[in-house]
């Protein structure tokens, strides 16, 4: 037998060992990896058709989110501060005072002097304990 015969039975024939050979039958791999692959173009398709179908560009919550990944990975002062900064004005505001007399009004500081004074005076407090 030729191995063109061997390909149109659909067997894939090799060698693995000096003496040894494998034999498969690549018509059903072949379809096995065909229907995941089809699989995973179909919900790809559906999930571009119902973001579209919403009047969202396909992918962009995707997009968004590793994004926001990203941000809070390498910069996560910049979305944070916004933060800081209301907690400060809402605990300073004279309505809140009224509220809750007990807490005091907290001191507007920079960010990184705010941080810093957390990181390195926890430090501190386990030396001089």
């Amino acid at each position: 037998m030729q191995k063109q015969d061997y390909k149109d039975l659909g067997f894939s024939i090799r060698k693995c060992g000096k003496d040894e050979i494998e034999i498969r039958l690549s018509t059903f791999d072949g379809y096995i990896r065909g229907f995941v692959r089809t699989i995973l173009v179909g919900m790809l398709c559906v999930g571009s058709y119902f973001d579209t179908s919403h009047g969202i560009k396909p992918f962009s919550q995707e997009i968004a989110s590793i994004k926001q990944n990203i941000a809070w990975a390498l910069k996560p002062d910049e979305i944070i501060q916004n933060i800081y900064n209301e907690h400060i004005r809402i605990r300073n505001d004279p309505e809140f005072i009224k509220m809750f007399p007990n807490s005091p009004p907290q001191i507007m500081m920079n960010l990184e002097i705010y941080t810093l004074k957390i990181l390195f005076g926890a430090k501190l407090n386990l030396f001089f304990i």
